[in-house]
């Protein structure tokens, strides 16, 4: 597949968001050590909102002049994320500490991947409809045959 600049850039901040998840899942476990996995869940978030909070009134101010509308615009359901996202998050604080950051997202990555075919095919929540194809199905096997072996401690 030959990759244009535009699909490269995409490719490399997907990639910096994969080392950013990493990078949390295992600082949010270090923290769910210390404080508890319920409790740990809530740094991330706190945090997270105080830097998207600058983030926004640097580069665009808190108007309501967004193209799609604005916050009252969009169904109520698609707020549900931020309840996608703390289940995610606690799930990561609790079993990356009990069986290792990589195993952990390989499972993380094979419920994502799995889902993700699902939302592909159905085009549910707006997203394109692309068909799940022997090809798709041949790419998750091969991440849960992976996901095996990030589960292996032997080194062997």
């Amino acid at each position: 597949m030959k990759m244009d600049a535009q699909t490269m850039l995409y490719v490399l901040v997907g990639i910096v968001g994969g080392v950013c998840v990493a990078v949390e899942g295992s600082l949010n476990s270090l923290l769910g050590h210390h404080v508890g996995v319920l409790k740990a869940v809530i740094a991330p978030f706190a945090v997270g909102l105080l830097t998207i909070l600058v983030a926004v009134a640097v580069v665009s101010g808190f108007s309501d002049s967004s193209p799609g509308g604005g916050w009252f615009s969009a169904p109520w359901y698609s707020y549900l994320g931020g309840v996608a996202a703390a289940v995610f998050v606690g799930s990561v604080i609790y079993v990356a500490p009990k069986m290792g950051v990589a195993a952990a997202f390989s499972a993380i990555l094979v419920g994502q991947f799995a889902a993700s075919l699902v939302l592909d095919a159905t085009g549910w929540f707006a997203v394109s409809k692309i068909p799940i194809t022997g090809l798709r199905l041949t790419g998750l096997l091969f991440v849960i045959v992976g996901m095996n072996l990030f589960f292996s401690k032997s080194g062997a």
